[in-house]
């Protein structure tokens, strides 16, 4: 069966928590990415918070 929905973009997910841990607020950080804010609250409640330690 084929997946539904839109592919992870997982290269914009790792930059989105790295502006958060430089201090961007979520709002800015989803302007400067050019992702929709239901996006940035949705990866922050799959992964909760505070950003995840892994950010490389």
């Amino acid at each position: 069966m084929a997946r539904r929905g839109r592919k992870r973009r997982l290269e914009l997910e790792a930059e989105y928590w790295r502006l958060l841990a430089a201090g961007v607020g979520s709002v800015e950080a989803c302007r400067r990415l050019g992702i929709g804010r239901k996006t940035g609250y949705r990866w922050r409640a799959e992964k909760g918070e505070p950003p995840p330690l892994d950010l490389s």
